[in-house]
């Protein structure tokens, strides 16, 4: 993948930008550095020819503080502002015409880090049409908010006492939990998958936000940047499918570890008192983040909070299960506790890693 900065109509008045090819070091070579095969590599390389760049700018400018190394030795630490290097200054003091110049940082993301050659030379200013600002984003967000507010209508209509289950509070923070209820009766049945499937949605309209904004800093917004109204809709159903799969992959879990630790008992109440932690605790991060987004909230640090307190919602979900699958068990809380590293923290730490890379 070759990586560069486009110049904007201003720049033209202080020179031509160049484009620097990018390459990481594997399988004992130097190969292109590709967005998909290396999302997560920590360092980059590109080549620096002092006779092809003579009198020419070398531009280094990244959102996080790299470390930059040339022939295999520091030449800068951690710096956090962008960096500007002569070319004729660095061949006077490597001695050498072509250099190995190596960036080094958390995680190398094409759309946060810019390496580029800018030439001195003048050009006339280009006088670029003003174009109206692309809306796709809030119309995808817009509409995707109605489709869930139909399906929770939808929802509440065809069985209104197994919604009052998901959506009560009372019932889920209450000691004894009623074995009547609709919800620890048939885990696939039409409904409750409704419900999930309608969990998987929201969700995912929440990370296609956060990525919208938060896909220089997140690794997995990389695969989720769709360029249209359409292709923003079509990836947020593919991500609901992905949530969903791994809903259903859990569920599995939970059955053949419950049966595993004799815990079968309390197989049912643990699925949904998952899926309710989910809905109810993700609902107000939800209804926040639409609001921020909705008042033209344009601060990365804002979304970035939004999935930080997600994953600690998740952590805390775990321990709220472990509360209640402890008052219904007689097993001993080790017991338990291994029982829910398996169905629980685990898939939790996988999905935190998922998100960070």
């Amino acid at each position: 993948m070759t990586c560069t900065l486009v110049a904007k109509s201003q720049d033209n008045q202080l020179g031509k930008s160049e484009k620097l090819e990018w390459k990481v070091f594997r399988d004992e070579q130097y190969v292109p550095f590709d967005a998909d095969e290396d999302a997560g590599v920590k360092t980059i390389y590109f080549e620096l020819d002092f006779i092809k760049h003579q009198g020419k700018t070398l531009h280094i400018d990244s959102r996080q503080h790299p470390s930059i190394f040339i022939e295999g030795g520091l030449f800068l630490s951690g710096t956090s502002e962008a960096i500007h290097l002569n070319t004729d200054s660095v061949g006077i003091l490597f001695r050498k015409p072509l250099v190995w110049v190596a960036v080094h940082q958390q995680n190398i993301n094409p759309l946060s880090l810019h390496t580029f050659i800018l030439s001195s030379e003048k050009t006339a200013p280009v006088t670029e049409p003003v174009l109206r600002p692309e809306t796709y984003f809030r119309d995808f967000v817009i509409v995707s908010l109605v489709i869930l507010l139909v399906l929770l209508v939808l929802m509440l209509y065809i069985n209104p006492k197994l919604a009052a289950d998901y959506f009560s509070v009372l019932r889920l923070f209450s000691r004894y939990e009623s074995e009547e209820s609709q919800m620890t009766n048939r885990t696939m049945n039409s409904a409750n998958i409704l419900f999930y499937f309608f969990t998987a949605m929201m969700l995912a309209l929440l990370l296609k936000i956060v990525f919208h904004f938060g896909e220089t800093e997140i690794v997995a917004a990389w695969y989720f940047n769709g360029a249209s109204f359409g292709g923003e809709m079509v990836e947020w159903l593919q991500l609901s499918i992905m949530l969903m799969l791994f809903f259903l992959v859990k569920m599995i879990l939970i059955f053949v570890f419950a049966w595993l630790f004799a815990l079968r008992e309390i197989t049912r109440t643990h699925i949904f008192n998952w899926i309710k932690l989910m809905l109810l605790l993700v609902s107000p991060i939800m209804i926040f983040t639409l609001g921020y987004y909705l008042l033209l909230g344009q601060r990365v640090s804002v979304y970035l909070i939004m999935i930080d307190m997600l994953c600690w919602i998740l952590i805390g979900m775990a321990i709220i299960i472990f509360s209640k699958v402890a008052r219904r068990s007689s097993l001993t809380l080790f017991h338990i506790f291994s029982y829910l590293c398996a169905t629980e923290i685990i898939p939790i730490l996988i999905s935190i890693k998922l998100i960070y890379n």
